[in-house]
C-alpha cells in the first residue's frame, strides 16, 4: 500500500516507589520546557551501536535502549531496572 507511519516522539511516565517520573523533555514554541525528563538523566553512552540512557528515579537506576533490526521496519525499546531499593512486587 505504501503506507508510512513515522513516530516522532514518545512521552514516558515510569511509576516507582509511589511517584511518577517523566523520561520526556519538550521545549515547546513558547520557550518553556515540559515535562523536563533531561533532570533525570544521569548518563547516555553508546553499547555498540545501541544508544543506552540511564536515568536516576528517586533510589532507582533505570536504562533505556532503544534499537532497528536490520532490514525490519521495526524500533524496539528495552527497559531495565539496573538498580531499586524498593522491593519491587515483580520480584
Amino acid at each position: 500500500m505504501g503506507r508510512t507511519q513515522l513516530v516522532s516522539a514518545i512521552d514516558e511516565i515510569v511509576h516507582y516507589a509511589g511517584a511518577d517520573f517523566s523520561l520526556a523533555t519538550h521545549r515547546w514554541a513558547s520557550g518553556a520546557v515540559d515535562p523536563q525528563g533531561f533532570l533525570l538523566l544521569e548518563d547516555f553512552r553508546l553499547a555498540g551501536s545501541t544508544p543506552v540512557w540511564t536515568y536516576a528515579l528517586a533510589d532507582a537506576l533505570l536504562e533505556k535502549r532503544v534499537w532497528m533490526r536490520q532490514g525490519e521496519n521495526t524500533t524496539y525499546t528495552q527497559y531495565t531496572l539496573v538498580r531499586e531499593a524498593v522491593p519491587s512486587k515483580w520480584n
